[in-house]
């Protein structure tokens, strides 16, 4: 399990950082290993569209049961968001 909160929009702003931070997560994990990533979204902290990374696109969306989507808002007000993924 990697868990990246709070670092993309927050100082990894960059779409080629980006790709090759995720790139190394798919890499550090095993099959069957999760990513969530949390994040921002509002303006000031989302630099770009975090699902047309091509590093992203390598994983495969993960329901999370317990939240039964592969998506979370946790506070409408100020934008956070949790995204799972699993290396296939």
């Amino acid at each position: 399990l990697i868990i990246c909160n709070g670092v993309f929009g927050w100082g990894l702003d960059d779409r080629a950082d980006c790709e090759r931070a995720f790139d190394c997560c798919f890499d550090a994990l095993r099959p069957s290993g999760e990513l969530v990533i949390g994040w921002n979204d509002v303006a000031q902290h989302r630099p770009f569209n975090l699902a047309s990374l091509q590093s992203l696109a390598r994983f495969e969306p993960l329901r999370f049961e317990p939240l039964g989507s592969t998506r979370h808002l946790a506070n409408a007000d100020n934008g956070p968001v949790y995204n799972f993924y699993v290396r296939p």
